[in-house]
């Protein structure tokens, strides 16, 4: 089939598979840093809360390294995918389609949106966990096994700061769906 088609039309047949994978792939990056973060906090966290100390810290640090290698990647790739499918694949070809529409604007507040995510995640919240990790009273308990007060302290300022993470993933997955809808 393709044989029998102009250089322009396969050019074009190739450019549309190209976008499909960008979206594709930009998609599935979105869900994975957005749900792993999901998950995190609203299965992972509370799960760990009522574990042992001694469990739920070594399980703590585990799921820290591993958050920093794989979310870290995920979340760098998503976001250039999601530039290059608002411009090179996308309605972003110029400052004025960038600043002079609506979807230009939601486009360029979803992308410093998720940067700043990208950055609250990596600056703030992983240094939170780390030190968490590696405080030794917040993981004792008191003579009848509820955390101790330095320990809700210390665990409160992470359960905190992944919160405000999810502020910053409203912000993106609200302009996301705009887009959708031009605005």
């Amino acid at each position: 089939m393709l044989a029998r088609t102009s250089v322009g039309e396969r050019r074009a047949y190739l450019v549309n598979w190209l976008v499909f994978v960008v979206q594709w792939l930009h998609v599935l990056g979105g869900i994975f840093w957005f749900g792993g973060t999901l998950y995190v906090n609203f299965v992972a966290i509370p799960a760990l809360r009522r574990a042992p100390p001694e469990y739920a810290r070594e399980v703590s640090r585990n799921l820290n390294r591993q958050g920093e290698r794989v979310i870290l990647l995920v979340a760098v790739i998503t976001i250039a995918l999601g530039f290059l499918r608002g411009t090179v694949f996308g309605p972003i070809q110029s400052l004025d389609a960038l600043f002079g529409t609506a979807y230009g604007w939601t486009w360029l507040f979803a992308l410093i949106a998720a940067i700043a995510t990208l950055a609250w995640g990596f600056f703030v919240l992983v240094p939170t966990a780390n030190r968490l990790a590696d405080n030794d009273a917040a993981w004792t308990t008191t003579p009848d096994g509820k955390p101790t007060p330095e320990a809700q302290v210390a665990i409160g300022s992470v359960v905190r700061v992944a919160l405000l993470e999810l502020l910053g993933f409203a912000a993106v997955f609200t302009a996301m769906i705009l887009m959708r809808f031009g605005l």
